[in-house]
């Protein structure tokens, strides 16, 4: 090799080189900062992931040299059979396995997906042992091939114990005492109602969970009064599924208030303009005159469900009223009318 070849080898091996290291050197950046962001228990949890998948690989390889053999001795398949065999074993106990670590990790049970794995590696462990039985092998060997699967069971179900108990405390932390140990003696249903509702709420603590369960009950009150009985049906659903399943209370509240006020606004409109209780409030005006006890044009708008604010409605039927009292009994009111005069 000459001198030049050997230059164009060295140049493009350094190319090379160079190429590959730049991302590299971002990759590793890039992981050195996310990790520099993680927590210590984190960083604890991403050491015990890795250790988990490294020990569940070799354990999966070795479970794969068992099943396809069992597969092509035993069951006599052929092909690529003996592999989707394997797989088909393997991705079920894994699906339930992460099933089992999501529902775990929301606080609610798995023995449904963990009994579906212990079901599927002891088949597999009873698969292996048969396979090494039809193959000659002794105990020991028998033993140590059914005890594959059994051992990335135990490893799984040890870390799945293990973040169970870290979630619960951190929820624990994170939530607090719900209630006082002495509201406990003062008033313990109150205080286990309390406890619930902060429970299904996720507050952190007994005094929020006491707001909105005030809030709750008040805001059921005014629709009651408001609406009747019957409530639940004339009020949107969003607002009634909210109230009743105890769900995002504060957004429910502020709901059921603008509700409340396009209702107060429709009935305003209505009775304002409304020739029945424009005449209604002709009579009240006229027979309270007539009693010495004629009311304000504020007074007359809150007797009848008019906004305050429509003092022009109150003026015509005060106008009305007078003209009525007027016609009734013209020589009295003139009378009446002189005699204020000269007084």
């Amino acid at each position: 090799m000459d001198t030049t070849q050997l230059i164009i080898l060295t140049v493009c091996g350094l190319a090379a080189v160079g190429v590959l290291l730049y991302p590299c050197l971002r990759l590793t950046r890039s992981f050195s900062a996310w990790y520099g962001r993680l927590t210590g228990q984190e960083r604890a949890n991403l050491v015990e992931n890795a250790l988990v998948v490294f020990f569940a690989s070799v354990a999966s390889g070795l479970i794969m040299q068992g099943l396809v053999g069992f597969a092509r001795t035993e069951m006599g398949l052929t092909g690529i059979w003996p592999y989707l065999l394997f797989a088909a074993l393997d991705g079920m106990a894994g699906f339930f396995a992460f099933v089992s670590y999501r529902w775990a990790r929301m606080g609610a049970s798995a023995l449904g997906p963990r009994s579906m794995v212990l079901l599927i590696v002891a088949g597999s462990a009873w698969f292996q042992w048969s396979h090494a039985a039809a193959a000659g092998q002794g105990v020991a060997a028998r033993v140590a091939w059914s005890l594959m699967p059994v051992i990335a069971a135990a490893l799984w179900e040890t870390v799945l114990r293990h973040r169970r108990k870290q979630w619960a405390r951190s929820r624990r932390e994170a939530a607090g005492p719900l209630v006082p140990a002495a509201r406990w003696w003062w008033d313990p249903l109150g205080s286990l109602r309390i406890a619930r509702q902060a429970a299904m709420w996720h507050v952190t603590d007994w005094e929020s969970a006491l707001d909105l369960y005030a809030m709750k009950i008040e805001t059921q009150r005014r629709l009651r009064s408001a609406l009747g009985p019957m409530w639940r049906r004339r009020v949107p659903a969003e607002v009634s599924v909210r109230l009743r399943q105890g769900f995002h209370i504060r957004e429910a509240k502020d709901l059921a208030d603008a509700f409340l006020a396009q209702q107060e606004k429709r009935n305003t409109a209505s009775a304002e303009t409304d020739p029945l209780v424009f005449f209604k409030a002709v009579q009240f005006y006229v027979e309270a005159a007539d009693a010495g006890m004629a009311p304000s044009e504020r007074g007359l708008c809150e007797q009848f469900g008019v906004s305050p604010k429509k003092r022009r409605w109150a003026q015509k039927v005060i106008a009305k009223a007078k003209e009525v009292r007027a016609d009734s009994d013209p020589p009295t009111r003139a009378a009446q009318q002189q005699i204020e005069a000269g007084a």
